[in-house]
């Protein structure tokens, strides 16, 4: 169930995506498997933004790691890298899986790192679960990081595209706390305003996860998705080249703001 926020911020209801919520997701998968995937360094959507932007001179963070996956692929790379995530389980289960690797079990909004210790800060679908905003969360990210540090932040793309199907379906500005909210969609305007009150300069953006933003978007992508094999992995296959961004701003599930700490 989707409700409009504002007219840049659609609030998703689902589940809340508390740290049960994340340690049951999480908790299904063979974590030393999955893990084994990115030991080559591999950063699939990120591989640009993520060589392009982040020093290699400094520390970087990833703020809410998650499984560690890329935690570990940026170390492999070279970088060096930590990993602050709430779901202790998950720690705990990275820690057994990959010893070496620096992940520690924090709140986003009270981390354990001095100021300006940080040269880079990514946070990939993190601040979108918070009701109640990110200001904590981006107010500690632009304390560790240095002057001019970057931050790579993703949040799911309240597109052209979506937004046309919200407009059909009148879906109303009536959006409010409940215990079944799961996370905001954000247009590219909306985000970078954020970033611009919380201290930060917006410089580039980049649009990833195309089929699950079309499913959402578009019913007759969806129907056909669901009806057809041969779609299905064509687009399946077609979603892992790079597309262009012109393209994929009409419709991407994702969007990564890079901004700089001013």
């Amino acid at each position: 169930m989707w409700l409009r926020r504002s007219p840049g911020v659609l609030a998703e209801y689902r589940e809340a995506a508390d740290s049960g919520f994340w340690e049951r997701q999480w908790g299904r998968t063979d974590l030393a498997r999955y893990l084994a995937g990115f030991r080559d360094g591999r950063l699939g959507y990120f591989d640009a933004p993520f060589r392009r932007y982040l020093p290699r001179d400094a520390p970087v963070l990833e703020g809410g790691c998650g499984r560690g996956q890329y935690v570990l692929a940026l170390s492999r790379l070279g970088y060096d890298v930590h990993g602050v995530e709430y779901a202790e389980e998950t720690v705990r289960a990275i820690r057994e899986a990959e010893p070496s690797l620096k992940v520690q079990a924090a709140d986003l909004r009270a981390l354990p790192f001095p100021d300006g210790f940080f040269g880079g800060y990514v946070s990939l679908g993190v601040i979108e679960h918070y009701w109640g905003g990110p200001s904590g969360i981006l107010g500690e990210a632009r304390r560790v990081l240095r002057p001019s540090g970057a931050l790579l932040l993703s949040v799911p793309h309240f597109s052209p595209g979506l937004k046309r199907l919200v407009e059909r379906r009148g879906i109303p500005l009536t959006a409010e706390e409940r215990d079944d909210f799961y996370q905001f969609y954000f247009s590219r305007e909306a985000i970078e305003e954020l970033l611009r009150t919380h201290g930060f300069r917006p410089c580039d953006a980049f649009y990833y996860d195309a089929v699950y933003g079309a499913k959402r978007a578009y019913p007759a992508f969806l129907r056909m998705y669901e009806r057809s094999r041969v779609f299905r992995y064509s687009m399946t296959r077609l979603n892992r080249f790079a597309l262009p961004q012109a393209l994929l701003r009409r419709f991407s599930h994702m969007v990564l703001i890079v901004a700089r700490r001013t």
